[in-house]
């Protein structure tokens, strides 16, 4: 299903509506920072589709940075994402670690933990979440 496709809303209501997006497909709560050059405009694409306890989602967009804290977390489902880079390049921290992502790598997600995603330019993925309750695991595994 179709979340956002940015090339029909006017440029200067896109924050906005690319902000309630992500809200809605991130599975938990997040802080958006939009990193786009001077002059250009913010774009995203968001596709989602929701099986039971699974989620798959892909999202093809200008440069953001996406932070889910403490607070944040406690708000949505607890769930595991694992996520394949499709372009760009960017980077992604959890549980004290930071690390690079190219297209064709992939990110596993603890949704019970704070993250931070963040690519300059354009980029896309595609992931597949599931509710931790489905899948069997404790919060600590």
């Amino acid at each position: 299903m179709l979340i956002i496709d940015t090339r029909s809303i006017p440029p200067d209501r896109r924050i906005d509506a690319v902000d309630r997006a992500l809200a809605q497909v991130a599975g938990a709560p997040c802080t958006v920072t939009h990193q786009v050059p001077d002059g250009a405009s913010v774009h995203a694409r968001i596709e989602h589709w929701r099986f039971g306890p699974v989620t798959l989602v892909t999202t093809a967009a200008s440069g953001l940075r996406m932070r889910r804290g403490r607070r944040n977390r406690r708000q949505g489902p607890s769930a595991v994402m694992l996520t394949q880079c499709v372009r760009g390049q960017r980077g992604f921290a959890q549980h004290g670690r930071r690390q690079p992502v190219a297209a064709g790598d992939l990110v596993l997600d603890d949704g019970t933990a704070p993250c931070e995603l963040a690519w300059r330019g354009e980029g896309a993925d595609r992931g597949v979440r599931v509710d931790r309750e489905a899948l069997g695991l404790p919060a600590e595994t």
